[in-house]
């Protein structure tokens, strides 16, 4: 099929699905859905499915996070895809094992000679 007739067909996905879907794939794009004016729309773009993501075996990411550079051909720019738990440009950075708690700042307003229910 002619890639401007397969185009067309892309946002249907998105229309039935409205509500569980977020993005579409096929063999050469990636679409990415948004709602505007109450209608979802598809944004399309050129995606390569064999790319690598160790920057050439020069990976500058930490903790299992994945590189992508601009080209394979005397690259620019890299970009680190963290896994879940890690942040920072080179996922270098963990938030396992951090929590919030309200104790510490409650703890000087906690009264106990005082009776929560009279």
């Amino acid at each position: 099929m002619p890639l401007l007739r397969l185009f067309k067909y892309y946002h249907l996905p998105c229309r039935n699905y409205s509500s569980n879907l977020s993005y579409f794939y096929d063999d050469l794009h990636i679409c990415l859905y948004y709602n505007y004016e109450k209608q979802c729309l598809a944004n399309c773009f050129d995606f390569n499915h064999n790319m690598k993501f160790d920057c050439l075996g020069q990976s500058v990411c930490v903790n299992e996070g994945q590189c992508f550079q601009d080209t394979l051909d005397c690259p620019e720019r890299a970009m680190c895809i963290c896994p879940a738990c890690f942040y920072g440009t080179r996922c270098q950075f963990s938030s396992s094992g951090f929590g919030l708690s309200l104790d510490p700042t409650l703890a000087y307003h906690i009264q106990p000679h005082i009776n929560l229910i009279p």
